[in-house]
């Protein structure tokens, strides 16, 4: 008599179901806003902080109005209003959006700082090793 035994994938799914839920990692939360040293001699408006991020290679604004970035085709930045002021989310690394303030002309540019060295970042290494010569095939 032949026991047919059940397919690995299959006990997993069934011990996954027995397993309580784990609970997310909680948000951070926004930072305080940074101190205003004074007179701001430059800054950028929330349209010209869009347009900076729209111009960045690898960002695509898939929202429009209001504006929502992907990056790699992954949700990656996108805006929300509070009482407090605009603040971005942002997507830096692999886990949760950070919120980033985006409410003065100072905070915009620190956030577009910011993006476009994750960005510029992820694709000069994922490109790097491109231009490599091709490697010998070992000879025996």
């Amino acid at each position: 008599m032949q026991v047919r035994r059940p397919e690995p994938a299959k006990l997993i799914a069934v011990a996954a179901e027995n397993e309580p839920m784990r609970s997310r990692a909680p948000r951070p939360s926004l930072p305080a806003h940074s101190e205003s040293t004074g007179a701001v001699e430059f800054g950028m408006s929330h349209e010209e902080l869009v347009d900076a991020l729209r111009a960045l290679d690898g960002l695509v604004d898939v929202g429009g109005d209001p504006p929502n970035f992907q990056f790699r085709s992954r949700p990656f930045l996108h805006f929300h209003t509070s009482d407090e002021g605009t603040y971005a989310d942002v997507r830096f690394g692999t886990g949760d959006f950070e919120p980033v303030w985006a409410s003065t002309p100072q905070e915009r540019l620190e956030l577009l700082a910011r993006v476009a060295d994750h960005v510029e970042g992820l694709t000069r290494s994922t490109k790097s090793g491109r231009d490599r010569p091709a490697r010998r095939s070992r000879r025996r």
